[in-house]
């Protein structure tokens, strides 16, 4: 029955590369995270958002997804905004509702220095 359970055999397999290559950065401890080496110059880089969507409310996932069209991003969201956990995506935990988003071609050409 569809919807009822879960393959992770399935969802491993679905991720994409860059997705994985995520992961293992967001894996590593954080002075060695290529996105933490890089953070100042990709919030430099970003857009600022107005956090002004209740459905984003503890839920970054849902911000990539209407940003970026996919989840995948959403550990970077948080190291740049400086929120520790989706627990704390919330609108009073942002300066003025500001969101800083870096486009998807920063994140990318961050990710493509990694083996």
């Amino acid at each position: 029955m569809p919807g009822t359970s879960a393959d992770i055999r399935t969802d491993i397999s679905l991720k994409t590369t860059d997705q994985r290559k995520i992961d293992v950065e967001f894996s590593k401890n954080i002075f060695h995270n290529i996105y933490f080496k890089n953070l100042e110059g990709l919030k430099e880089k970003s857009d600022i958002v107005l956090f002004n969507n209740d459905k984003w409310e503890q839920n970054p996932m849902k911000f990539c997804l209407d940003r970026y069209k996919e989840v995948g991003f959403y550990k970077i969201i948080l190291l740049i905004n400086d929120v520790g956990s989706m627990f704390n995506f919330k609108s009073e935990n942002f300066k003025d509702f500001k969101i800083y988003a870096p486009p998807r071609r920063e994140m990318m050409k961050i990710l493509s220095y990694v083996d």
